[in-house]
């Protein structure tokens, strides 16, 4: 606007100025709502409390009153048995028979033992002789067989039959058999080895020894 000029000596009025226009209100942003606190945790429930034991019955309490009692008098008796035993073992040690009657049984057992492997060790055929007869009836002849049935060599070895005649041999190795013909094999000899006679071939065997140098065995023949 132009200021109007007024008449000489008419003061100046100066025009105010205009005032500012207010900036038009802008729309508030919504408030997000804030989070509500955590409630407080709820309190967890407390386990239920355990049932009361039940007491025992007259009839438990009884059996097991009868059974303590049964215990105490067993261990009663049997502390008296081990002393009175105690004692007595005692009082046998302090005799001078103790000694004695230890080395009895101690003599008793030895000869157990002994007897045990003498039983044991014992055989009726210490050389390891088989012996097998066989007859035959066409032709008719008895066949021997003698068998080392031992690990040693039988050296110097007379084989007689029925006491009286003889076959000799001046070794028979371990496990040889010899198949002996009774009429050809056996014979009786004077002391310059000359042949006198011989068995006949049904001669009835009774038995049979062999002599060596490991020693002597004898069997009855059936």
């Amino acid at each position: 606007m132009t200021p109007v000029s007024g008449g000489p000596g008419a003061a100046v009025r100066s025009t105010p100025p205009a005032a500012p226009r207010a900036a038009p209100a802008r729309p508030e942003a919504a408030r997000t709502p804030a989070p509500a606190a955590p409630s407080e945790p709820v309190a967890r429930a407390r386990p239920a409390a355990p049932p009361e034991p039940r007491r025992p019955s007259a009839l438990a309490r009884g059996l097991s009153a009868a059974a303590g009692a049964l215990v105490r008098g067993s261990s009663r008796l049997f502390g008296q048995v081990k002393t009175r035993g105690a004692t007595a073992v005692g009082d046998f040690r302090a005799r001078p028979e103790h000694s004695r009657w230890r080395a009895y049984a101690l003599g008793c057992y030895g000869l157990i033992v002994a007897a045990t492997l003498a039983g044991q060790l014992y055989s009726s055929n210490p050389l390891g002789v088989y012996v097998k007869v066989q007859h035959v009836e066409l032709p008719v002849s008895t066949l021997i067989f003698v068998r080392n049935d031992s690990r040693f060599a039988w050296k110097h070895a007379r084989i007689v039959v029925n006491g009286i005649y003889s076959h000799s041999r001046d070794e028979i190795a371990a496990g040889e058999s010899l198949p002996l013909d009774l009429d050809k094999a056996f014979a009786v000899k004077d002391g310059s080895g000359k042949t006198l006679r011989r068995p006949p071939r049904n001669l009835p065997l009774q038995s049979l020894a062999l002599d060596c140098d490991r020693g002597r065995y004898e069997t009855e023949l059936k």
